[in-house]
Formats: structure tokens, C-alpha cells, sequence
């Protein structure tokens, strides 16, 4: 059984292997104290152990950690491109727009349908024009995602707080943000 949350906490895990992004303000930094309780902001109870699987194995096609960056595996531009090939949702530098469809379908029901089907609409043009250190686009699609289902998590699925409404504030003006720092919250069960 898939698990929205795990896809979800992935993706961010994956978000950790990517070079950092433009320098922001400080109002966009994000308290390293707070990302534990952000990341249950929008209950995504859904999940994809063999993406969990997918970072293991890019990770062990890691042999050097570069100076600046995130670690690249070997056979790959990008740790983004490796997951998503070994996910089957990447070829030839090229992310599968029918399959990650299929996918979101499958993992998205009821309220989070229309939200799953919007996110991929802006998502995927963007992934393939406004490339960013994945040829593929991989790196720029995961970052759309994580973003356009936190900012826009239907009601049920949402955790009424302080935190999480400023949260969303704060991402409103920092589009470069992410929702929560990576890796935060991240099991695989």
C-alpha cells in the first residue's frame, strides 16, 4: 500500500540532494526548531517505500562527495534524475510525464484528486522549461510538488495551528522555500 505522507517526506528527503537555492532573505529562512512540527502540517497519510529504496541505491552510486553541491551518483547528473529513473518515471534524461500521471492518480483519491491533477498541470511544463541542475527537470518538478501539496492541502488533511498558518504565510512570500527543512520527519516503516 502507498502512503501519500511517505511520498511526500521522500520527495523533501530527495529535496536534501539537491544544491542550494538562491539566497533569501532572512523572513524565508525557516527555524531549524520548527521543521519537526511542519512537516505534519498537511497530513499526507500516503506513501512510496520503493522511493525510500530509490535514495538507498542512488546513494550507494555516490562515490565522492563534491566540494560544493549535493552528492551526484554515478550514471547521473543528479540525485532528483537517479531517483526518479529508479522509480521508472525517468528515461533518458526525460521525466515520464504518462507514468508520474498514472502514479499520482493511483496515490491521490477523493479531496486530493483535483489538487494531484492541478499540481501535475503546473508542474510538469515547468520541470520541462525551466531546467535547474537536473538536465531532466527532475529536481525542479520535486520542488513544485512539495510545495503546490503543502500550500494547497485540503481542508481534512490540514492541521489548523499558528505555526502551520504562518508557515504558509512565510512560503507565500518566499517562493524559493520549501515547506520544511529536508529529511524532517522521514521513516520508512
Amino acid at each position: 500500500m502507498y502512503d501519500r505522507f511517505k511520498l511526500f517526506a521522500l520527495l523533501a528527503l530527495v529535496v536534501s540532494c539537491k544544491s542550494a537555492p538562491p539566497e533569501e532573505p532572512a523572513e524565508c529562512k525557516l527555524p531549524e526548531s520548527d521543521s519537526a512540527e511542519l512537516v505534519k502540517c498537511c497530513k499526507l497519510n500516503v506513501v512510496l517505500d520503493e522511493m525510500a529504496d530509490s535514495v538507498g541505491e542512488c546513494m550507494k552510486l555516490v562515490k565522492g562527495k563534491p566540494e560544493k553541491g549535493p552528492p551526484v551518483p554515478e550514471g547521473f547528473d543528479c540525485m532528483d534524475t537517479c531517483v526518479f529513473s529508479k522509480l521508472g518515471f525517468a528515461a533518458n534524461n526525460k521525466l515520464d510525464a504518462e507514468k508520474l500521471t498514472k502514479k499520482f492518480s493511483e496515490l491521490f483519491k477523493g479531496d486530493w484528486s483535483a489538487l494531484s491533477d492541478s499540481t501535475l498541470k503546473k508542474c510538469l511544463p515547468m520541470a520541462e522549461g525551466a531546467k535547474g541542475s537536473c538536465a531532466s527537470g527532475a529536481d525542479v518538478f520535486k520542488f513544485c510538488i512539495v510545495r503546490e501539496l503543502y500550500m494547497n492541502c485540503p481542508a481534512s488533511s490540514w492541521t489548523k495551528s499558528d505555526l502551520c498558518k504562518a508557515n504558509v504565510e512565510r512560503l507565500e512570500k518566499c517562493p524559493h522555500s520549501m515547506p520544511f527543512l529536508p529529511g524532517t520527519g522521514i521513516k520508512k516503516n
